[in-house]
């Protein structure tokens, strides 16, 4: 069974600006988790993927 890491921890995403990476960022934050990237991308906008799912599958 996988250890669940309490809210609030800390977590550290390597290739937080790739697609998939950035819905596990965005996720980590929707449930409390202080995140930080590896990249030169801001989590401000990593953020912003939520906003433009839509226009991301067309």
């Amino acid at each position: 069974m996988p250890k669940v890491i309490p809210n609030g921890s800390k977590v550290l995403v390597t290739g937080a600006n790739g697609y998939i990476a950035a819905w596990v960022v965005r996720t980590l934050l929707e449930k409390g988790y202080a995140v930080r990237d590896w990249n030169e991308q801001s989590i401000e906008e990593v953020k912003q993927i939520g906003k433009n799912a839509n226009k991301l599958n067309k």
